[in-house]
């Protein structure tokens, strides 16, 4: 048989698949929604979110309006704190007492800020970063021993008022606790 006869039946079919465009979804599927979140506002709103963590950064209610509907829920007690096994935060006005709410604290001039953010029309996956300073309390490393971890947030947008409805987390706050000196000897 001649290398022609075998390479023509190969190159036709290769020609064939070639010139033809790959769709990656079927021309059935409904179009993307032209009020989705855009990548620059899903950025914006993954920062300010955070920034609600940041020491300080909260003082009034008002702090939070732009930012958190009014019916916000967060599922795993972000907003009460790591160690806390109490119930959802649900309601602006509980994440802002939780926020808030006064007592020694075992770091402070914390930030947090996205690493990276993923989205899709009303919800924005994100990798975050904490950073802040040892205050001393509750903890075996000297006041001012600089601490940082990481995260994961699910956070659902109403695209209506753009303010954040839903937000799920997931930190390494097992890590503050070793930076902390926590393990061993507050935690067992």
């Amino acid at each position: 048989m001649h290398l022609s006869l075998v390479l023509s039946p190969l190159f036709l079919f290769t020609q064939t698949v070639v010139s033809k465009p790959w769709v990656p979804w079927s021309h059935d599927s409904p179009p993307i929604p032209l009020n989705c979140l855009t990548v620059a506002q899903a950025l914006d709103i993954a920062t300010r979110y955070l920034s609600c963590y940041n020491s300080g950064a909260v003082k009034t209610l008002y702090d939070l309006a732009g930012i958190i509907s009014p019916n916000f829920t967060s599922y795993d007690e972000t907003g009460t704190g790591p160690y806390s096994d109490g119930p959802a935060t649900v309601g602006i006005d509980a994440f802002f007492q939780s926020l808030t709410a006064s007592g020694p604290s075992a770091f402070g001039n914390a930030v947090q800020y996205p690493l990276f953010v993923l989205h899709d029309c009303t919800r924005i996956s994100y990798r975050w970063k904490f950073e802040g300073w040892s205050t001393g309390y509750n903890a075996t490393v000297p006041a001012g021993t600089y601490l940082e971890f990481k995260g994961t947030d699910i956070i659902s947008v109403d695209l209506d008022t753009m303010l954040v409805f839903n937000a799920t987390s997931s930190g390494d706050w097992i890590n503050l606790a070793r930076e902390l000196g926590q393990i061993g000897n507050f935690f067992p």
